[in-house]
């Protein structure tokens, strides 16, 4: 199963953040699993969520921003969402 990352947008902004959760609840995606920790002056939050082409996990660190990674179709889905999609 080929892998894909999709890079969402900066980690502190908060309309990508609600876009994707939008895409997310519109897609389907049931509660998600989370983790947080901090390493040095990065801190990391991810995010484990089930979908139906996949399970994907987003994650949230600090100077890298915001990923969506999982199987090519899943992160293909919800990339389509989050682009149909408007939050405001």
């Amino acid at each position: 199963m080929e892998a894909a990352e999709w890079r969402v947008g900066e980690e502190h902004d908060e309309l990508v953040f609600a876009r994707l959760g939008l895409a997310l609840r519109a897609l389907g995606a049931a509660p998600p699993e989370s983790t947080w920790g901090v390493a040095g002056s990065q801190e990391i939050s991810e995010w484990t969520v089930d979908l139906p082409k996949g399970r994907v996990t987003v994650t949230a660190e600090t100077y890298i921003g915001l990923t969506v990674a999982g199987p090519k179709a899943a992160v293909d889905q919800v990339r389509q969402a989050y682009d149909a999609t408007t939050a405001r």
